[in-house]
């Protein structure tokens, strides 16, 4: 089983969250890239979208993953 990649920033620990199925389904190899790639795709949505928040279509395992990521390459 491939260990979970944490990210701290301000002393806040925020896991990647259980992923096996989706990295199943899609190929990725590690749960970093597939989290990478989440990421990425939340910032193209959010440029796409303007005045719109993209929290409201992440799902909430990933909400709290995703904006801390998101927040932190801004």
């Amino acid at each position: 089983m491939e260990q979970l990649t944490f990210d701290f920033i301000d002393n806040e620990i925020v896991p990647i969250p259980e992923c096996s199925g989706l990295m199943a389904m899609s190929g990725y190899k590690t749960h970093k890239a597939l989290a990478d790639e989440m990421v990425r795709e939340a910032k193209i949505w959010q440029k796409r979208n303007p005045g719109k928040d993209v929290m409201e279509i992440i799902t909430p395992d990933w909400k709290e993953y995703i904006n801390h990521k998101i927040k932190e390459l801004c």
